[in-house]
């Protein structure tokens, strides 16, 4: 299976904390923006090393963050009876397609398994090409 994550909408910032957060942090007063210039690049290193050390799958488009953003992952030679996303904690499913075609929210689900029987069966043969939109 061959993959590719593209982020459609990124995030605003990738920042972790806010500007009177950082501030609060390193005991400045909330409204002291005296030191907001490093702050805001110590701030940057920090938010990209931890995406690093949590191995943030890294998607066109942006630069990867813990915060969330909307991104379309397309897998080509789908032939798994399931699909492991490449950024998977607190994904909400936005569409899925499969070869050109929009599933019914029926035919897919994410983390939980609805029980046999109570799901649609989606017919993913070898050669597929599969995409999910999710934020």
């Amino acid at each position: 299976m061959i993959s590719q994550l593209a982020i459609t909408s990124a995030a605003s910032s990738r920042h972790l904390l806010t500007s009177t957060q950082r501030r609060v942090a390193i005991g400045l007063a909330s409204n002291d923006s005296s030191q907001d210039t490093p702050l805001t690049d110590l701030s940057l290193r920090i938010s990209d090393a931890i995406a690093a050390e949590c191995q943030v799958a890294i998607g066109s488009g942006a630069i990867p963050t813990l915060l969330r953003e909307t991104v379309t992952e397309t897998l080509r030679f789908v032939c798994e009876p399931e699909i492991i996303l490449a950024r998977r904690h607190g994904v909400s499913i936005t569409s899925v397609t499969v070869d050109g075609t929009v599933l019914d929210a029926a035919e897919y689900f994410v983390d939980t398994d609805p029980g046999t029987g109570n799901g649609t069966a989606v017919s993913v043969t070898s050669g597929n090409t599969a995409s999910a939109q999710f934020a």
